[in-house]
């Protein structure tokens, strides 16, 4: 007897637990950006308004990853301005760009569709 009232106040105390927990935070509202880690930095993105727009984004990442690839310049800026994104870069996203090669047109492209 005495062990099933252990084992229910041990369930008990689990329950009453994870009622505690702390929430999820909700995700950022609408027009908001977000800091994400890239590699050893932290950079601003824009949270996505819809799973449509989202899949259109055209991130910071793709962006130094295109030109780790070799893409133009030029077609860079035509795949921004196709996504219409939406950027908010700070000197600290500036900086990282460039040291990962990201040319100065590509980043005042990016500079315009705040």
């Amino acid at each position: 007897m005495r062990s099933i009232c252990v084992i229910l106040a041990l369930f008990i105390f689990v329950v009453i637990g994870a009622g505690c927990a702390t929430p999820t935070p909700p995700p950022p509202e609408q027009g908001q950006y977000i800091k994400v880690q890239v590699g050893q930095n932290t950079v601003s993105v824009p949270w996505p308004n819809n799973q449509t727009q989202a899949s259109n984004q055209v991130t910071m990442q793709q962006i130094v990853d295109w030109t780790k690839q070799g893409v133009s310049s030029d077609d860079i800026i035509s795949r921004i301005k196709a996504a219409n994104p939406r950027y908010s870069l700070t000197a600290d996203d500036i900086a990282f760009l460039k040291r990962q090669g990201v040319s100065q047109r590509v980043i005042e492209t990016m500079q315009a569709y705040k």
